[in-house]
């Protein structure tokens, strides 16, 4: 590299559908003889005679000085964000639709849960089809995820609608907060007109019966969010938004603390588990007897010292973990999810009836609201109401009759004629 920095690549492929590269970055520097040099050296302080100044510990006054840049976290956003520029450019040649992006979700201003990292044990047991504890809060947050996707893009999609709809009242110079009510009874009235030239007494009483159970439902709804005009769907999407973001918060903090505790409970099986192989190299007294040790047990005592680290750092340096001094707190994690997932699920239904309230006023007022904003899904729910209110006329009724009365007819003939 242009820095000097030794790269080690090393790319993996099984074919399990997880192609990846790993690569190791020198952080020592290398003379040219080969040499390893040291990361920093010991820059001494020197009085205004250019002499070093003496501590009362009796130690020189001195300070550390890194040999090279090669840690320095400003640097490593550099690297990281011209690999992400890479990746880009080569996904954009390639005509993938997928980007990478440096950033963690709490950085880009994203909702959505991040996933856990499973690590090398657990990734193999899923390839294997084994689900594990981990693999388990992935698919939890995967489908949590797809919840919180399809609330912003409903919320996304009726702010515009909606804002088109009250620009266009603007222009029209007209009152924008006529009440929705009002449009309630526009929507019937106007639907009652339309029917007006159908031939079917029947059908009209169905359809009628249909429309009527659309504005009440409706209505009921306006009414109990307290929703009485154009203005009020507005502030109650930023409602809907601010408590989208608290359940995300809500769930991304749980799953985050569930995922510190697996990783206790497990750290406190291994350091259990390896606490004899810990003990016995501990129990050696000479550095020749515990080099042969750690040749023998390299793995095994540098799994033991990853789980210590774990413990000492996560669960304030206890080193004994009892599954059952966490069992109320996963408990109450698992409930706080489960509230929040209600949560979201209530914001769907809450949207379903906004995307029906949106289509009545597209339906009374198409002039007023752009064809832009009318989304696939308002075309294909008018469609469809159109088609179910069509069912109910006589005509198409007496027509799927028809085959029913041929078939009679041919069993009578055939009965006659035997």
């Amino acid at each position: 590299m242009s820095k000097g920095m030794i790269a080690d690549v090393a790319l993996h492929d099984d074919h399990d559908g997880n192609p990846h590269a790993h690569v190791l970055l020198t952080m020592r520097p290398m003379d040219e003889n080969g040499q390893w040099l040291p990361k920093a050296r010991k820059v001494y302080h020197l009085d205004e005679n250019g002499e070093r100044i003496r501590l009362k510990s009796g130690q020189w006054k001195s300070h550390k000085e890194r040999t090279t840049d090669w840690d320095d976290p400003d640097n490593c956003e550099k690297w990281r964000h011209a690999w992400e520029v890479l990746q880009n450019r080569y996904l954009e040649q390639a005509g993938r639709t997928e980007r990478v992006d440096l950033r963690s979700f709490a950085r880009q201003g994203n909702d959505l849960i991040p996933t856990v990292h499973l690590g090398p044990a657990a990734s193999a047991m899923e390839r294997k089809g084994v689900q594990t504890f981990l693999g388990d809060m992935n698919r939890e947050i995967k489908a949590l995820n797809r919840i919180i996707l399809q609330i912003k893009a409903a919320v996304r999609d009726l702010r515009q609608s909606i804002g088109d709809y009250l620009e266009a009242r603007r222009g029209a110079k007209r009152q924008v907060s006529e009440s929705l009510d009002a449009l309630l009874a526009d929507f019937f009235e106007s639907r009652s007109r339309e029917r007006e030239v159908w031939n079917s007494g029947r059908a009209k009483v169905k359809a009628m019966s249909k429309d009527f159970a659309l504005i009440n439902d409706l209505h009921h709804f306006i009414h109990e969010h307290g929703l009485y005009s154009v203005h009020d769907l507005l502030a109650r999407l930023e409602v809907l938004e601010n408590e989208n973001r608290h359940a995300c918060d809500s769930i991304a903090s749980a799953e985050k603390r569930k995922e510190q505790i697996a990783r206790i409970l497990e750290a406190g099986e291994i350091v259990e588990h390896l606490w004899p192989v810990r003990h016995e190299w501990f129990s050696l007294h000479f550095a020749s007897q515990r080099k042969i040790f750690e040749a023998e047990h390299s793995d095994e005592l540098k799994r033991y010292n990853r789980a210590y680290a774990i413990l000492m750092n996560e669960n304030h340096g206890v080193t004994e973990v009892d599954p059952y001094d966490f069992y109320h707190e996963q408990q109450q994690l698992a409930e706080s999810i489960d509230d929040a997932a209600g949560q979201l699920e209530a914001m769907k239904e809450e949207l379903r009836e906004l995307r029906r309230m949106r289509f009545v006023v597209s339906k009374i007022r198409p002039d007023l609201l752009p064809e832009k904003s009318r989304s696939l899904q308002d075309a294909l729910a008018e469609a469809k109401y159109e088609i179910d209110s069509h069912k109910q006329q006589d005509g198409p009724s007496a027509n799927r009759q028809e085959p029913s009365k041929k078939k009679q007819q041919t069993r009578k003939e055939l009965t006659n004629e035997r």
